[in-house]
């Protein structure tokens, strides 16, 4: 089984924040020229990983715990 570090998580949640950040960014760039519409197609694959990702650090932060406890 394959155990991830908290460096590894804090790692791709850094990711996800710039991904986020710039994600905001060209949204509100395409909001000024009204082609905001078109970006959703865009968006909800970022939304589906933001969630996935969100499920994982919840399922790590478990095990933590745990292991915490254990100790």
């Amino acid at each position: 089984m394959c155990s991830i570090g908290r460096e590894e998580v804090a790692v791709v949640f850094g990711y996800w924040r710039s991904i986020k950040y710039s994600v905001h960014a060209l949204v509100g760039a395409l909001e000024s020229t009204g082609l905001d519409k078109e970006v959703h197609v865009f968006l909800s694959p970022l939304s589906e990983l933001k969630n996935k990702i969100m499920v994982l650090r919840r399922k790590y932060d478990k095990v933590v715990y745990s292991q915490t406890l254990l100790t």
